[in-house]
């Protein structure tokens, strides 16, 4: 996908008048037919022109109709999509442009959308299940990326031939949020929205929890479980919280089915209005109900274990074709991203070619240290690549990024934000670069970060300051010292060991109870005061090594 293509565009904006170098979409697709429009353009079901048989949606965009903000909006949808990659997130191909239009070319699915499946007719409990399961699957994958979709609903998600399959479409609202409560604009359609939404309160991925619960509630039973004439009568109910079926709260038709008890307990943990007890993806994925149809699945593959050879070879002949598929899978895979490093003009680093990573997406050098000095020196920016190889191997201790030519802030934020969490990392070595000097706050926080494991900071020959090299020695240093005596209650216990033994051998009990007692405390932690209110200060022992020798003189006395 030609990401920074639509990137270009959008730095463009719509001027008219702009000849595009690209190569034109109709050249390689051909348009069969008309499918659907939306606010800034249309969708056509399209075909390669190379001769291959496959279907593919390409949306094209007006861009004077969408304007900046729309191409922003369409611009962020885009990015999200080339993002994800699972089977129950709609694929998103590649994109065009030329003077008038954006064109995004997706996977085609020739079902029509959830919604419409659910206006001919109410599915049944096995097919609801199986929908949300699917469902739940996509959205684990997209919340683990830290992405919130905020507008999941029906006519949102599209359904393969036969209705087996379902995906999420339009990431028009999704938004990278992490795992933080941050975010505070109130979007979606509003049979779906959260309390926390309605109520301009923070929130984050517990929302998209909330709208798969009203999504099982209207799958199963046909109906919204809030409903209300007005819009703020709706937001009233929904605000107020859900009711189970049984209370007849909610004004259910005489016609709708009774909830299975399983299923109403699943509903009921998705709709709860507070966002901290509701249940993630992956915890719904556990839930009873939905562990029940992975159940009967397993049964309905076991009835069918009992095949004759000839079917037995057969099945035979078709996993050797899907293993030599998903070779060709990997090849492709290989090619394509190789192709991308050849845009970006950083395909002639071979370690960013790294088949292994490129395929499975994990790097994994043949030993713990990385040696990359002077290796990018030509194109430093090419370094955000390697960052996000290594932050994919668990093993690393020892990276050198020197005589690199860094002089971004983007590279050293990148590196130092894999480098905070990174579970093997001990040292980093960035000297002989034109570091900028404001990056020397980052590397502070860097070294006093107790959670990180680097020890070692090598900032030599660069453009941080000589006093921020000096703090960064200084809280490196406190991270190797041990921890100093902290406690009252040690204090206490060390006063009572030293007056009942001989002045010989205090200071070494001491220190011994010193260490026994000692507890983790961030750089800036304040020692607590003692408990029986007197304002003496707690008295530290000096570690052994500091004290003076003992004189002669004082061994004879």
């Amino acid at each position: 996908m030609d990401f920074y293509a639509l990137q270009d565009s959008l730095q463009r904006g719509a001027h008219v008048g702009y000849s595009s170098d690209l190569v034109p979409i109709e050249s390689r697709y051909a348009f069969l037919d008309k499918i659907g429009s939306g606010s800034y353009g249309d969708v056509w079901r399209t075909t390669r022109r190379n001769g291959s048989k496959d279907l593919y949606a390409v949306k094209r965009i007006d861009k004077r109709a969408a304007g900046t903000k729309g191409l922003r909006s369409v611009m962020g949808e885009v990015e999200t999509m080339s993002l994800l990659s699972h089977p129950n997130i709609v694929k998103l191909e590649e994109t065009y442009q030329d003077d008038a239009y954006l064109w995004i070319v997706m996977e085609y699915l020739p079902g029509d959308s959830l919604q419409h499946r659910l206006d001919r007719e109410r599915v049944s409990e096995a097919e609801a299940r199986r929908f949300v399961t699917q469902l739940l699957m996509a959205v684990e994958y997209i919340h683990d990326k830290g992405i919130v979709h905020r507008d999941l609903k029906p006519s949102n998600c599209l359904l393969s031939q036969n209705d087996l399959v379902v995906k999420i479409s339009d990431f028009g609202l999704s938004v990278l949020a992490g795992n933080e409560q941050c975010l505070t604009t109130r979007c979606g359609t509003l049979h779906y929205m959260a309390p926390e939404i309605l109520r301009d309160t923070h929130y984050g991925k517990p929302v998209d929890m909330w709208a798969m619960g009203v999504m099982a509630h209207v799958m199963f039973l046909g109906e919204y479980p809030f409903k209300g004439r007005t819009e703020s009568a709706l937001s009233r109910e929904i605000c107020r919280g859900y009711r189970p079926q049984d209370d007849n709260t909610h004004g259910s038709s005489s016609t709708a089915p009774k909830c299975p008890p399983l299923l109403q307990d699943f509903i009921h943990r998705l709709l709860t209005s507070d966002p901290h007890r509701r249940m993630t993806a992956t915890e719904a994925l556990k839930h009873p109900w939905v562990k029940a149809g992975m159940e009967l699945s397993q049964q309905a593959s076991l009835s069918t274990a009992h095949m004759s050879s000839a079917s037995f070879s057969r099945l035979a002949e078709r996993w050797r074709a899907a293993v030599l598929a998903v070779i060709a899978a990997q090849r492709l895979l290989y090619f394509y991203k190789v192709k991308r490093l050849d845009k970006l003009g950083y395909g002639d680093f071979p370690i960013l070619r790294d088949h292994h990573y490129l395929v499975t997406g994990q790097y994994e050098p043949p030993g713990d240290s990385l040696n990359c000095s002077n290796m990018f020196h030509t194109r430093p920016m090419a370094l955000l690549e390697l960052v996000a190889m290594i932050n994919t191997c668990t093993y690393l201790r020892h990276v050198d990024f020197s005589w690199n030519n860094i002089r971004s802030l983007s590279v050293i934020q990148a590196f130092l934000k894999v480098t905070m969490k990174h579970p093997s990392l001990r040292s980093i070595d960035l000297s002989h670069n034109p570091i900028p000097a404001v990056a020397g706050r980052a590397l502070v926080r860097l070294a006093r970060n107790p959670l990180s494991h680097v020890t070692t900071i090598n900032v030599g020959d660069t453009g941080i300051r000589a006093e921020t090299i000096s703090q960064i020695n200084s809280f490196l240093k406190e991270k190797l010292a041990p921890p100093a005596l902290s406690h009252s209650s040690s204090v206490a216990d060390l006063t009572s060991r030293s007056t009942s033994q001989s002045p010989g051998d205090s200071i070494f009990s001491s220190n011994s109870t010193a260490y026994g007692f000692r507890q983790k405390r961030g750089a800036l932690q304040v020692v607590p005061r003692r408990s029986d209110g007197r304002n003496s200060r707690i008295p530290r022992l000096p570690p052994i090594a500091r004290l003076p020798p003992v004189r002669h003189s004082d061994k004879t006395s």
